[in-house]
Order: C-alpha cells, then sequence, then structure tokens
C-alpha cells in the first residue's frame, strides 16, 4: 500500500512554482517556465522584471547568482508540460463555459433528470 509522504509533495509543490515570486507556473498570465544554464527556473514575467531592472547586463541568476544572458533563456518544456498536464482540465472548464455564456444568447445546458 502507498504511503503519504509530505516532504514529497512539498517538493512538487516546490518545482511547480517559481522561486522568486512564488508563483505556480501556467501556460497563461506570464507565468511560463524558463530553464536557466545553471538549472533554476524562473517564470517569464520574474525574468522580465530582472532584465528591466538592469537592461544592459546579464541576467543574474537570484539562487545562485551565475550570469545568463536574457534572450537565451530557453522555456522550460518539462515543467512547462507538467503545468499544462495539471491546468488543462481548468482551462478546458474555462473555455468550455466562455463559449456557453457567449453573447450568442446561448446559455448553460440544465439537467431534467
Amino acid at each position: 500500500m502507498a504511503t503519504f509522504d509530505p516532504l514529497t509533495c512539498t517538493e512538487v509543490d516546490r518545482e511547480s512554482e517559481c522561486c522568486v515570486c512564488l508563483e505556480t507556473y501556467s501556460i497563461r498570465h506570464k507565468r511560463m517556465p524558463h530553464i536557466l544554464s545553471c538549472g533554476h527556473s524562473l517564470c517569464s514575467s520574474c525574468i522580465g522584471a530582472l532584465v528591466r531592472l538592469a537592461p544592459h547586463r546579464p541576467l543574474l541568476c537570484p539562487m545562485c547568482r551565475r550570469c545568463h544572458l536574457a534572450h537565451l533563456i530557453p522555456v522550460n518544456k518539462q515543467l512547462l508540460q507538467r503545468a499544462t498536464q495539471m491546468f488543462l482540465p481548468k482551462a478546458f472548464l474555462d473555455a468550455l463555459d466562455s463559449y456557453i455564456l457567449s453573447p450568442s444568447g446561448l446559455s448553460k445546458p440544465s439537467c431534467n433528470t
């Protein structure tokens, strides 16, 4: 029988959030995860903020202070895939609600059973 390990849950939670703002990575809202060459990941919003603070200097990793060129920071595809898997059902339901409640006059279907 599998046992609950709170440490494992905490590690997964930490991996799914930006180490600067502590927001959960998302495919929306400028929270896409990017991976630095040092291995640390930041969301696109925090990378943008760090670049704006020192636009003519290399980006320093907030965790280890290693220098990076801001225009060469790729999306962390593994974390993006995880974020997509975690939030796709909610995003799908949000899109469905938007479609059903669109100005075309459609309303949510009701169940008569």
